[in-house]
């Protein structure tokens, strides 16, 4: 057996036995790359579930061969000599037939080309991890990072930015042991995007929602407000009921299944989460008030309770596309529960507060709601 075949044997029964020392043995990185066992194990793993994918590798490594040994005669390489020029042979795959010129004869190891991978994170100081090891910190916005030369193999790699209100993680995996040119580089993209203070659009949703409790709860409505508060044009009917626009509704005593409350006192607003754990509150209430509306509960002190059956009401809040100012939209089923709930705990333990975030409210009148 020739050296170079036997170089290639080497090679293959390594992996074919998981023999690792051998493996690492038989290989010669380029440039700078540094052999790291738990990549050959990769290697291995990836291999035994594409053995198409070995084969082929083994079948370029002497198509290979026969371009750099003119003395071997590789019948495995006839296809891919037939179909390729002897540059694409020579320069393809992750490994390779290297020849190493010595004193008195050549000698033949498997080569490894280096790869890497291009990491773009959009803001400056944010942190690169490879592997859950801290490789780069950016300086500029939009910022890439070379990661490399790197062995073949799947890579974790991981963007941290640290915000005000929140520190953004995002985690992509890069496999690079796929036998192509193409493979033996990837590009990472990072946005991190920056998380915003949520306690404003927080207030700015919970005390509309509570305003228009405070107001369509009230013994004595005052029209004018609700008009703002709903965004529409609301009348007094000959009847004591109130129209708002082309909509007709009861408020305060006036209501099917009446409730009626005082302001005053230690409230709760409660604003349905996201069911996406990965974003935040401001997002997710950001994003239902551009496309669709937010439900909003209210939990009502026992004791202020004028007239009614229960102390949790719900409403639902939506924002106008163009002047983006918020408005009632519907109410859920207000009043129709028999359940005096004791404090907001009870809510919670119950199940229906179960999808909620909540936020004490203190209220001093019907127009003066402190967020605490």
């Amino acid at each position: 057996m020739s050296e170079s075949a036997e170089a290639i044997e080497k090679f293959k029964n390594a992996i074919l036995t998981e023999n690792f020392d051998e493996f690492e043995a038989s290989l010669s990185p380029d440039g700078d790359m540094t052999v790291n066992s738990s990549y050959l194990k990769q290697m291995v793993s990836q291999y035994k579930k594409e053995p198409e994918t070995f084969d082929k590798l083994i079948n370029l490594l002497y198509a290979q061969q026969s371009l750099l040994d003119q003395e071997s005669n590789s019948l495995q390489s006839n296809e891919l000599l037939s179909t390729n020029s002897p540059d694409q042979i020579l320069n393809a795959g992750s490994f390779y037939l290297k020849k190493e010129d010595g004193f008195f004869s050549d000698n033949y190891v498997i080569g490894v080309r280096p790869h890497y991978i291009f990491v773009k994170a959009n803001p400056d100081k944010a942190v690169i991890k490879i592997d859950g090891k801290k490789v780069y910190t950016t300086k500029t916005k939009e910022e890439v990072y070379k990661y490399g030369p790197a062995l073949p193999g799947i890579y974790q790699v991981e963007g941290k930015k640290k915000y005000p209100y929140r520190t953004v993680t995002e985690k992509q995996e890069v496999n690079l042991l796929k036998e192509s040119k193409i493979s033996m580089s990837a590009q990472v993209d990072l946005p991190l995007t920056e998380v915003k203070d949520p306690k404003p659009l927080i207030q700015e949703v919970g005390k509309h929602a509570m305003f228009l409790a405070l107001e369509g709860y009230s013994e004595n409505p005052d029209v004018s407000r609700l008009s703002k508060l709903t965004g529409n044009d609301c009348k007094i009917t000959e009847y004591g009921g109130i129209t708002c626009g082309v909509l007709g509704f009861y408020v305060g005593k006036q209501r099917t299944y009446p409730i009626t409350f005082k302001p005053g006192g230690l409230f709760y607003v409660g604003i349905e989460k996201t069911k996406n754990k990965s974003e935040d509150i401001y997002s997710q209430i950001h994003s239902n008030l551009e496309s669709d509306s937010v439900f909003v509960y209210i939990y009502i002190p026992k004791e202020n309770i004028i007239k009614g059956n229960t102390n949790l009401i719900s409403l639902t809040i939506k924002r106008y596309s163009d002047t983006k100012e918020l408005f009632f939209s519907s109410d859920g089923v207000l009043g129709q529960s028999n359940i005096m709930y004791n404090n907001v705990e009870e809510v919670k333990s119950s199940g229906v507060g179960d999808d909620m975030e909540w936020f004490p409210v203190q209220v001093n009148s019907k127009t003066d709601v402190v967020f605490k």
